[in-house]
């Protein structure tokens, strides 16, 4: 998991528990790109520490070739250069769907700021 990106998805669960637009049906999802590493029980870990309440943040984590193939449903690519070794070479994407479960907007690397995200909830909230 990303450090950053765990801290801009902690303030967008805060901002979702106190946004009553958003308190139903708005949530977060973080998937794991080291399946391997990151079992069902390290993740839990993850989260705990995070303080990711289950019902607004979750984490997601299993086989790697089908994490990769829904990773790979949103432009997230990932490049082993063997599938022994621990690093792994990825791009970030956070996407963000509405309630029917279509893409409505894709914000790319970690650059983008927990507001950003929210505007694009708040959008995706919109669109019927």
């Amino acid at each position: 998991f990303c450090p950053l990106m765990d801290r801009h998805f902690k303030t967008a669960q805060e901002q979702i528990r106190t946004d009553p637009s958003l308190q139903t049906g708005a949530g977060l999802l973080s998937v794991t790109l080291d399946p391997r590493h990151d079992t069902p029980a390290v993740v839990g870990e993850h989260a705990t520490r995070l303080k990711a309440d289950p019902q607004i943040w979750e984490f997601l984590t299993g086989e790697p070739e089908h994490i990769e193939q829904f990773a790979g449903q949103f432009g997230v690519t990932v490049m082993r250069r063997d599938p022994t070794e621990v690093e792994i070479v990825h791009n970030l994407r956070t996407a963000v769907l509405d309630e029917h479960g279509r893409l409505t907007a894709v914000l790319n690397g970690s650059d983008w700021a927990p507001s950003d995200l929210m505007a694009a909830l708040r959008k995706a909230r919109e669109v019927r």
